[in-house]
Formats: C-alpha cells, structure tokens, sequence
C-alpha cells in the first residue's frame, strides 16, 4: 500500500499503471486516497469498513477539477458520517432505488459542476454547457417529470413530455424585463429531450440505475426554413443582380472631343488634348 501525503505534488507523481488501477493513501487523514487508472484519470476516493466488516470505497471528485484541499475537507466529511455509524455507500444505494427525475438532474449538475462526470472526447463539460442544460432542467423536464419515478420511467413518458414542450406547456408569460422567456417549440422540445436522454447515460454509467429506461427515444428537429432559399437551377446572381445591358465588344475608332463648360478652359494651366485621328 502506497502511503504519502497527499498534495498537488505528490498527486502528480502518482505513475499511471499499464493495467488496473493504483492507488495513493493520505497519511493524514485514514481512509482518504487518490485513484489513478490506465488511462490516466485520478479520482480522489474515501475507502472504509462499514457495521459488517465489508469494504467500501466512494468516490469524492477528480483531480483537477478539484484541489487536493477540497477533496480533503470532503473526505472529513464523508468519514464523518461513518465514525458516527452512517454507510454514505448504504445512502447511496438506497438513493438510486426510489430516484426521481428531478432528484437525479440535481444529481447530474452537482456531479457535473465537480468534474466527476465527463462529455466529449473525455473531458469536463463545459460551463456553458451545463447552464443551458440546466435552464432546460427547471425550465421544462422538472416542471413536467420531476416528480416521475425513473426507473418507472417509459419511451412514451419522455415523448409525452417532448410533444408538451413543443406545444408551449412550458410556456412562460413575459416577466416586463430584460432577456427572452420560454416559449417552447419542436427545437427546444428535442434539446431538452436530449438532454434528458443525456442525464439518464450518464447514471446509467455511474451506476446511479442499472438501466437506461427510456433508451430509444427519438428527439424532434426544428423544421428547416426554406424562406429566401434559390432553386438550385438558378444563381444567386441572376436571381438577386439588377439587369445590366451588356458590355459592348468594339468601340468606335473616332472619338468626340468632350465638351467642357467655359468655366473649366478658364483655369489656370488648361490645356486642350489633339483630337484623335481616324
């Protein structure tokens, strides 16, 4: 068992092993520890012995996202809890049963926000990213589903509420500020379905529920505007440009000497040009 204590430094050296998972232990604190697997993620865990002498371990945050001194103080916490009698591996077993959706989209954007749920090509997910899935949360999936079991969860649940969106059930009547209200429509509709699908993988994922119920559901797409679109025949010139009389291909031999009004010939320096010959 690897014993240091735990900082920035000496989480940094942690070697990633070629299989498997190694871990470093706090001298300090017993019990609070730093994963790291093969690919390279380290993950600060708690590990434990609970009332019948099994062993647990939670996981707290990752590394990087969360300091070395934040883990720690979460890490008193959790250990906390277990001095005192407590299994917050026990709690949240028990948690994930009877989830509901709005419980597990609070779930989704506290995991999220602590780094410890990733999204594309393996990374955190962006904070812009997560407050517009969270405007959609408690603008239009809490409203309608928060109180809806998830594991009782069905395809047609979701649809259900996807159709109420893009029918303006969630609709909001302005507030006289400033900024935008909801309105709905098919757009929103299927962002926020996909949103919704999006939670559900990741718990699937964690383990937060043992199946993805309503895994299949199609998200709506926002009709295309065709307004201002061209036929494909024709070109945007020919369609947009004035008409133009066309470029004459010969010019006269014999140019007209141009007249000027008295007042320019008076000016000082003016010189009349030969007129061209034939």
């Amino acid at each position: 068992m690897a014993l240091a204590k735990l900082n920035k430094r000496t989480v940094d050296a942690l070697a990633v092993p070629a299989t498997g998972q190694a871990f470093l232990w706090d001298t300090e604190i017993k019990g609070f520890g730093v994963r790291v697997g093969a690919t390279g993620t380290k993950t600060f865990v708690i590990q434990y012995m609970n009332e019948e002498d099994r062993v647990r371990r939670v996981k707290i945050g990752r590394f990087g996202v969360m300091t070395v001194e934040q883990a720690r103080e979460l890490a008193k916490i959790q250990l906390g809890k277990v001095a005192s009698g407590e299994d917050p591996a026990e709690e949240s077993r028990r948690v994930r049963k009877d989830l509901n959706v709005a419980e597990m989209c609070e779930w989704y954007l506290v995991e999220a926000r602590a780094g410890r749920i990733l999204g594309r090509k393996n990374r955190p997910i962006k904070d812009t990213s997560l407050n517009m899935d969270e405007s959609r949360i408690r603008t239009h999936i809490i409203p309608l589903m928060g109180k809806r079991l998830v594991r009782k969860l069905t395809i047609a649940d979701v649809e259900a509420m996807q159709n109420d969106i893009a029918t303006g059930q969630t609709r909001k009547p302005p507030s006289g500020g400033r900024g935008g209200r909801p309105t709905g429509g098919a757009g929103v509709a299927g962002r926020s379905l996909g949103t919704l699908q999006a939670i559900l993988g990741h718990a699937k994922h964690k383990g937060l529920i043992a199946e993805h119920p309503t895994k299949g559901a199609n998200p709506t797409r926002r009709a295309t505007r065709n307004i201002g679109r061209l036929d494909p025949r024709r070109s945007r010139s020919s369609s947009h440009s004035p008409k133009l009389p066309a470029a004459p291909t010969s010019f006269p031999r014999r140019m007209a000497k141009a007249r000027l009004p008295p007042s320019a010939t008076a000016w000082p320096g003016y010189a009349a040009r030969p007129a061209l010959r034939a």
